[in-house]
């Protein structure tokens, strides 16, 4: 026979043999269990996975490498097309973060899965949540009284787990019905029941292109329990225009430039107004946007400027809110623009008010 017929046939025989194999798919082969509270009771998570081959598969054993470990598995052929699960098990001993492998063996394709747990054991039992778990939010504490992602940029969508703690004395089970702006995303990190005196992780993604604004921002989300309980959560973040820095620095690009960082306004009379003008200069070699600007209470900003030609400078009029109240008055207000360096100016004003 040819050899070129040979090689064709022992292709066509190993590719049969390995569309005969059974195929183990797991939902997912490794599990965050995020934060979770020191216990004297063996963690443990299930691990759903599903004979996706034409042909049954045995699994052989789960090995472990520490005696804290252990998992149990079905001890009966996994037939084409069904589901079944490996119950895996970790009893803590230290806290801090931990990452605990078992290596499924099987007869099938592959022979060998490695599964990971992972998660982070605080420090504390459950009873000394109150400690650190000290915003209330209905039947939930949380750590923030904000669920706060820091500065973040419109370059892309962020995402980020928040812990709370259940301190009712019943589980807490959410509904799909989660009231939420648009540029927000809510997910529960893991089963929707928390049970009573246990931590849970909501999953939040934003998306700051969505929300289409600049500033430190604040929205709420309500999330509602099986039991009717609406549990309204603040989310805030300080979004930044994109902060991508052009890497040829003799590349064109806009450039603000303030006067100066500080304004004083000296002597004012209780009777009259605290205004200063404000230059803001364009010293780069294309247009500078004005995405926003931004006011800090006692602030109010008279000129509306969208753009800034180059080596061009525009005056900004600010009145410094003082309801005649003597003494020394500070505020400030933030300038959002394209400047790839400098998206975010921050100027600060200082007012006197004279007696009355």
């Amino acid at each position: 026979m040819n050899w070129k017929i040979l090689l064709v046939v022992a292709i066509l025989f190993s590719q049969q043999l390995i569309a005969q194999n059974g195929v183990l798919t797991f939902h997912t082969e490794t599990y965050n269990l995020g934060r979770i509270a020191k216990t004297n009771q063996p963690i443990t998570h299930q691990f759903v996975f599903q004979n996706t081959g034409t042909s049954p598969v045995n699994i052989l054993g789960v090995n472990v490498d520490c005696a804290c470990m252990s998992a149990s598995f079905p001890t009966t052929p996994i037939q084409p097309n069904e589901q079944a699960t490996i119950k895996v098990s970790f009893s803590p001993y230290r806290a801090g973060g931990f990452e605990k492998e078992f290596i499924v063996m099987t007869t099938g394709s592959p022979k060998t899965y490695s599964l990971k747990l992972k998660g982070y054991l605080l420090p504390y039992m459950p009873e000394q949540a109150i400690n650190d778990f000290v915003y209330e939010r209905g039947s939930l504490r949380f750590r923030q009284k904000n669920l706060n992602f820091g500065t973040i940029t419109t370059q892309m969508s962020v995402t980020k787990k928040f812990s709370f703690y259940n301190a009712s004395k019943k589980d807490v089970t959410f509904t799909q019905n989660i009231k939420t702006p648009t540029h927000l995303k809510v997910f529960f990190d893991s089963s929707t029941t928390v049970k009573a005196g246990q931590f849970g992780q909501i999953v939040i993604q934003y998306d700051p292109k969505n929300k289409d604004n600049f500033g430190y921002l604040q929205d709420e989300i309500v999330l509602q329990t099986t039991n009717k309980e609406k549990i309204s959560i603040s989310v805030a973040a300080d979004v930044q225009p994109d902060t991508h820095v052009i890497a040829d620095h003799s590349a064109e690009s806009p450039n603000i430039c303030v006067q100066e960082a500080m304004y004083q306004i000296h002597n004012v009379s209780p009777q009259n107004d605290a205004y200063t003008e404000v230059e803001v200069r364009n010293v780069g070699t294309i247009p500078l946007k004005i995405h926003k600007i931004a006011t800090a209470e006692g602030c109010e900003v008279l000129d509306d400027i969208e753009e800034i030609a180059p080596n061009t400078t525009k005056r900004i009029k600010v009145r410094l809110l003082h309801n005649g109240r003597a003494g020394s008055h500070d505020t400030f207000f933030t300038i959002y623009s394209n400047d790839p360096y400098k998206s975010k100016q921050v100027v600060s004003l200082k007012a006197h008010i004279l007696p009355d």
